[in-house]
């Protein structure tokens, strides 16, 4: 239960870690799942819809974006927090373009967009952002995923999972991840890691974000995704 000293953005815990931003990463770890993982030539963010009427509730839609051409993001917390977070990338991607003549670096992107979200963890009249991202692009050795999380840190991660199960998750990919991993076997890998958290093991209301070798970032139709599936491993069968 919240007290009056737990609202103040500079109450420390005993372990000297912000309350609020533990209680940001809290939040996180109630919310739904994704999961990103990628190989040497192409990356996938996977995650599952909603089962709402977008009729009834328009703002619980994706949590997949695209950034640019070339840098896609998911996100998983409070939804509107997520919003505010990729309407500020999309934003900064557009300035950087407008103003060099080129399209922004993953990691320039990242670095910018993770020190704005930590001077919300220190900044009075504010609370951290209640979300944790992981953004995909290309980079000149070829894609990379880096993961945000509410304290404004960051990393550059081979597979990771971000929500309900994160870290159960992450231990289960980096366990099975093979040195050598195609596109197909890397998209299977993950929905068999969400059958850890989840007892449907349907494809129905599943999202695909997917960074193609020509190094573009796209979310997948329906039918692009039927079209994947229909090819699944005999290893996952």
């Amino acid at each position: 239960m919240l007290n009056n000293s737990d609202t103040a953005l500079t109450t420390f815990n005993s372990k000297g870690k912000l309350l609020q931003v533990e209680y940001a990463k809290r939040a996180v770890g109630f919310s739904h799942t994704i999961i990103a993982l990628k190989t040497k030539k192409n990356a996938f963010i996977v995650t599952r819809m909603n089962p709402i009427p977008k009729s009834e509730f328009p703002f619980f839609g994706t949590k997949l974006f695209i950034i640019s051409k070339k840098i896609g993001v998911g996100g998983t917390g409070m939804y509107q927090d997520i919003k505010i977070l990729v309407k500020k990338a999309r934003n900064h991607a557009k300035t950087f373009k407008q103003n060099f003549g080129e399209e922004i670096s993953l990691r320039q992107l990242v670095r910018d967009l993770a020190s704005f979200i930590q001077e919300f963890t220190q900044t009075g009249g504010v609370r951290p952002f209640g979300a944790s991202l992981i953004l995909m692009g290309f980079e000149k050795d070829g894609p990379d995923l880096y993961k945000i999380d509410p304290s404004g840190s960051f990393e550059k991660v081979k597979a990771n999972a971000i929500g309900k199960k994160g870290i159960q998750i992450k231990n289960f990919l980096q366990k099975r991840i093979p040195k050598e991993l195609n596109s197909l076997d890397a998209l299977y890998l993950i929905l068999l890691a969400f059958s850890i958290i989840e007892s449907d093991d349907s494809d129905s209301n599943i999202q695909i974000g997917f960074l193609s070798d020509s190094c573009s970032f796209k979310i997948l139709s329906s039918w692009e995704i039927k079209r994947f599936l229909g090819k699944k491993p005999k290893i996952y069968k």
